[in-house]
Order: C-alpha cells, then sequence, then structure tokens
C-alpha cells in the first residue's frame, strides 16, 4: 500500500479510505471537516457499486461556516472519501441568483420610474403653462410654483434612477463639484440614514471640472450600494472632495462596522472596470484603495477647468 499513501499524500484535499464498516484504512494526512460519518454512508455505496455525492455544511478552521463536499467512491470492498470545499462556489452560485433577481427588479423598477417620470413631465409642463396665465400679485401663482418645483425636483429624482439603470454616452458639462457632492449627500443620507458624512469643503466655491454629472454619480452610488449589501446595512460613509494640484478628487470612504475583509472579494453590479471606462468618458480616472483603518476609499479624479468660464450644471 505504499503507493496508494504516497498517491493520497499528493492530494490537495482530504482523502480517506475505509472498509465496509466504515473503520479507517488509510489517509493523507489532512483532516477532513467534521460532521461526517462514513460508516453511515459505506454499506449503500458499496451495496450499489455507485459513487455518491454529499453536501454538508461544516464549522472551519476559523470557526466560519463551510459548505463541504463529500465524494464518496467504491474501490473493491473499500469506499474512497473525498473531501472537497464548496463554499466559494455556493457562495457564488447565490450571489448570481440574487444579481439575476436584482437585474429583473431593476427593469421593472425602471419601466414604473420611467412612466412616473412621464407623469411629472406632464405636470411640470401644465404647471408652467399656467404660471403663464398669472399676473404676478395672483394669489394663484405660489401653488402654481410649489407645484412646478416639486414638479422639477421629482424629474431629477427620477432621472438619477433611471441613470442608474443604464450606461448612456457622456453629456459633458460644467459641473461645480462642491454642489454635486451636497446633492449625493442628501441622496445618500435618504438611502443610508444616519451612516453619512459629508466632508466640509474649505476650498471656496467649486472646484469646477467638465464632466457629465450623472456618470459620477452613478459611479458613487454603485459603489455605496455595493458596500452596503456586502456590509449588510451596517458601517459608515464620508463623502469628500479636494483639490490635488491641478485636478479635483471627489471620493468615498466606506469604513467596515465588522470583519474588515469580509467578502471584499464579491462581485459587483458595475464592476470595476466599467467604472473605470465610465470615468474614462469624463476624462477621469477611478481607482480603490485602504486607508490605515482598514476602510475602502473609491477615487474620482479630474482635470480642473477654467473657473473664469465656468457655467454649472447643477443648482446654478
Amino acid at each position: 500500500m505504499d503507493g496508494v499513501e504516497a498517491l493520497l499524500r499528493a492530494l490537495p484535499f482530504p482523502c480517506r479510505i475505509h472498509d465496509a464498516e466504515g473503520a479507517l484504512l488509510h489517509d493523507n494526512g489532512r483532516e477532513p471537516p467534521p460532521g461526517f460519518d462514513a460508516g453511515a454512508h459505506a454499506g449503500a455505496v458499496l451495496g450499489t457499486g455507485h459513487a455518491k455525492s454529499i453536501e454538508f455544511r461544516s464549522a472551519g478552521t476559523d470557526g466560519k461556516e463551510r459548505v463541504v463536499e463529500a465524494l464518496l467512491c467504491p474501490a473493491g470492498d473499500r469506499l474512497v472519501c473525498l473531501f472537497l470545499d464548496r463554499t466559494r462556489e455556493r457562495t457564488l452560485e447565490e450571489e448570481l441568483r440574487r444579481a439575476a433577481g436584482i437585474a429583473v427588479a431593476g427593469r421593472l423598477a425602471a419601466g414604473a420610474t420611467h412612466d412616473f417620470n412621464n407623469i411629472l413631465t406632464a405636470v411640470s409642463g401644465g404647471a408652467q403653462l399656467l404660471l403663464r396665465g398669472l399676473e404676478e400679485d395672483d394669489p394663484r401663482r405660489i401653488p402654481a410654483e410649489n407645484l412646478a418645483a416639486a414638479g422639477e425636483r421629482g424629474e431629477q429624482v427620477t432621472r438619477r434612477l433611471l441613470a442608474l439603470s443604464r450606461v448612456e454616452p457622456a453629456r459633458p458639462a460644467m459641473v461645480a463639484l462642491d454642489r454635486l457632492q451636497a446633492e449625493l449627500g442628501r441622496v445618500f443620507s435618504r438611502l443610508f440614514p444616519k451612516r453619512v458624512r459629508v466632508l466640509e469643503h474649505r476650498g471656496g466655491p467649486g472646484p469646477y471640472v467638465v464632466a457629465d454629472p450623472s456618470h459620477l454619480e452613478q459611479i458613487l452610488l454603485h459603489c455605496a450600494v455595493e458596500f452596503e449589501e456586502r456590509e449588510s446595512g451596517r458601517g459608515t460613509l464620508e463623502l469628500g472632495l479636494r483639490r490635488q494640484d491641478s485636478r479635483a478628487v471627489l471620493f468615498l470612504r466606506c469604513a467596515p462596522a465588522g470583519d474588515p475583509g469580509g467578502g471584499r472579494d464579491r462581485p459587483a453590479g458595475l464592476d470595476r472596470e466599467a467604472r473605470r471606462a465610465l470615468a474614462r468618458e469624463n476624462r477621469a480616472t477611478f481607482s480603490v484603495g485602504e486607508d490605515s483603518g482598514e476602510a475602502l476609499i473609491f477615487r474620482i479624479s479630474l482635470p480642473l477647468a477654467d473657473p473664469e468660464v465656468a457655467k454649472p450644471a447643477r443648482g446654478a
């Protein structure tokens, strides 16, 4: 049996050989996960002569639950048991199913949002027509102005939601990043209550850049949603802005509440290469890093625009 034992030792995963009663005859020195009883399956597998796969959950050496597949193979009157860690595969399968469900829900939400946007456009248009027929001192003018303003705010919200569901070609405009930061801060505060902090920008008005503001919003919103799902509704977010030489940097710092390494390799709804491509359309760069506190930092760096010709796209 020297050759068999040498072969067993060469395997990168636990392997054991049992007799028909389940007694251990050989192993490769790799400890199998607890929770498996070979004796309970030896008779059935050896009796039929067919290999069998059994999946079970077991505590790993790090204390975390693992998904293990036991492959039971008959070899004469011996039972060969191979133990494979399937945790990553099952996790990815679950995330794929969840992503498929989210994609369907996203398409339905995008359709409903588009319809609602059409309704708001009609409301805003009707309010504007009403305002044209009212004198400045007409008491009905204030309610009409409020209606028009509410319709416009609603259209901005629906446009932002629609932007999250699709990636359109960039439509560059002069953008005041301090105002964009404030708008994003309000959106984040509604999405993640009591866990968002907008860092104060002390560099005066601006800075100004030429970019599509909806693309910048889309990148950081996807980053925030990815972090939110990974942390299961915990952790904190900080939205900041700073000048760096001839560039402006808009950044999102995501600090985990628990295990800083948990789930960091999970796929995102909009992957990093797609975010970089979206940034490149706006003459920007997108990067991801960590600080000393194990927080993730998502950065969008853009070249500064000439403030003398700046005409902000937002809030001017």
